[in-house]
């Protein structure tokens, strides 16, 4: 069974990469094209995010995804 990911799962993961990276906010939005509020928001675990914009957010870190069709 594939582990489901929250909304607070996925800010979190995202809000310590970007600390591990010394990345602001700020720096993360305008790598990545993605509102600063936006990605505060996902931080926050009050958005759940499209996948496009994963996408750019987990680009801008050097990750990559892999979606899995059921």
């Amino acid at each position: 069974m594939e582990k489901q990911l929250t909304k607070q799962a996925i800010g979190d993961h995202i809000a310590a990469e970007r600390t591990a990276q010394g990345k602001s906010l700020y720096q993360l939005s305008k790598e990545c094209g993605v509102f600063q509020g936006h990605i505060r928001k996902i931080e926050e675990g009050k958005l759940f995010p499209r996948v496009d914009t994963l996408a750019k957010i987990y680009a801008a870190l050097g990750w990559s995804m892999k979606v899995v069709k059921n």
